[in-house]
C-alpha cells in the first residue's frame, strides 16, 4: 500500500514523484506532494542531508574562486 509521494526538485533537479512507503528513508530537502506521512527525524540541524550538501557546494564554491 502506497503511504505517500515525495519530489527530491531541490535535491536531485529532477521533478519525478517517488512512492514512498512504511520503512522508506526521506530525505531532508525532499516534500510531500501526494497523501500524507509520519516521519521520524534520524538526523536534524548540521547533521542532515541537506546541511552536508550546503557545506560541500559551499567547499566547491571556495575552490573555484581560489583558483581564478
Amino acid at each position: 500500500m502506497e503511504v505517500c509521494r515525495s519530489m527530491n526538485l531541490f535535491l536531485t533537479g529532477e521533478s519525478d514523484e517517488i512512492t514512498k512507503n512504511p520503512g522508506d528513508h526521506l530525505m531532508s530537502g525532499s516534500f510531500i506532494v501526494a497523501r500524507e506521512c509520519h516521519a521520524r527525524l534520524d538526523a536534524v540541524g548540521v547533521d542532515s542531508y541537506i546541511s552536508k550538501l550546503t557545506l560541500e557546494a559551499k567547499k566547491q564554491c571556495r575552490r573555484v574562486s581560489s583558483q581564478k
